[in-house]
């Protein structure tokens, strides 16, 4: 090969390795501008994630023991509050609802010997023989005979009441009232709901989980959601969030700063 041939082969050949480079490079380049580094995540998303995760938490907080109780009391199942934080807590409101329902339906031979569970006050409740009882046991029995809520708190300020070892107070008396009213003659939510606009707390859901048609599962789960938005507008700072909230208790308690604590849900 003479020297002009062998120059121009070997310029060929630079020439085939410098574009072979180049093309490499553009492909790299390409490769490179078609990365798309994973987006921060959105924060209305991250807002939403807590949420849903603080609602599984509230779910076993002490503000669910009453309505785990309620849900018992409605399917007459105690298993029901082996997931509330104090199960005894949540069974004694259940035997409250079952209390209840067999005092209005005159079921009197599950009750032993107490101050409601009395088979004796049950019997005359059911015979409407109330004067023949003492003391506050008779105003009891003529309040819930009676349909009357203002003959029944009477008793609260009766002394023998006040000395008794019962511990209703008078936002246990107007729950286990409405109660009774929503199993007296099958009356259910209508008759349950007479002093809703009463009630607070987790109490003024009680005629709805026992006595509604809805899916209990999804009115509690709503509870929860509601609770939940409010721990975490507190959270972020947010309050604006308490705007989504459907329970007016706890969206007026969200959005008031001063409120730390939901002092009726027991």
């Amino acid at each position: 090969m003479n020297p002009i041939a062998k120059i121009i082969s070997c310029f060929f050949i630079i020439a085939i390795v410098i574009l072979s480079q180049a093309s490499c490079a553009k492909k790299e380049e390409s490769k490179f501008l078609s990365y798309q580094p994973p987006a921060e995540e959105n924060p209305e998303a991250l807002i939403q994630k807590d949420i849903v995760a603080m609602k599984e938490t509230v779910k076993h907080q002490d503000e669910f023991n009453g309505l785990y109780g309620y849900k018992a009391g409605r399917m007459n199942d105690m298993s029901v509050c082996d997931g509330a934080s104090i199960p005894s807590q949540c069974r004694k409101v259940a035997q409250v609802v079952t209390d209840m329902k067999a005092l209005a339906q005159g079921e009197c031979g599950v009750f032993m010997n107490g101050a409601l569970r009395n088979i004796d006050f049950c019997n005359h409740l059911k015979n409407g023989t109330c004067f023949m009882l003492k003391d506050w046991q008779k105003k009891l029995c003529e309040g819930l005979y009676e349909g009357d809520y203002n003959i029944l708190k009477q008793i609260l300020n009766d002394p023998s009441f006040r000395q008794s070892n019962d511990p209703l107070t008078e936002k246990g008396l107007l729950y286990m009232f409405s109660v009774y009213m929503g199993f007296k003659n099958n009356e259910g939510i209508r008759g349950c709901g007479k002093l809703t606009p009463l009630l607070t707390g987790d109490r003024k859901f009680i005629c709805e989980i026992v006595f509604g048609t809805g899916d209990v599962n999804a009115i509690l789960d709503s509870i929860a959601q509601d609770m939940a938005t409010a721990y975490i507008a507190r959270k972020y700072k947010s309050l604006n969030l308490c705007s989504e909230i459907k329970d007016n208790e706890i969206k007026s308690a969200c959005f008031d700063l001063k409120v730390t604590t939901l002092p009726d849900w027991d």
